[in-house]
């Protein structure tokens, strides 16, 4: 969590203390708390959105890795470097990974969408 986030949170718990200690008292729900509370449920599903997309666009990074081990490891099966048979495994292992990754990925997005 980044310090942003840490003073975030913080700010929003001492918010959430002071308003129950307020409504302990028996002060009335107002319009300003109602406003407030919606705008702080809207940035938190635009905050978690903005995580869903950078964990899908990690998940791409990390599939491409993967293709490309897999391309190496055929390289090096066709030029008969090492074991093939063990050097072809190695390939579908990371392009089995690949697409593990890029269904996180479109997990994720659709994650993103559904907070917005």
């Amino acid at each position: 969590m980044s310090e942003e986030a840490r003073d975030r949170a913080a700010d929003r718990s001492r918010e959430l203390i002071d308003r129950h200690a307020a409504l302990e008292r028996g002060e009335p729900v107002t319009e300003d708390d109602v406003r407030l509370a919606s705008q702080r449920a809207d940035e938190a599903h635009d905050r978690a959105a903005a995580a869903h997309r950078k964990a899908a666009d990690r998940h791409d990074k990390s599939a491409r890795v993967h293709e490309e081990a897999a391309l190496v490891h055929d390289d090096a099966a066709e030029a008969g470097r090492g074991d093939p048979a063990e050097h072809r495994a190695a390939a579908e292992r990371h392009r089995r990974a690949a697409d593990a990754d890029r269904s996180a990925a479109e997990a994720d997005l659709r994650k993103a969408d559904e907070e917005l």
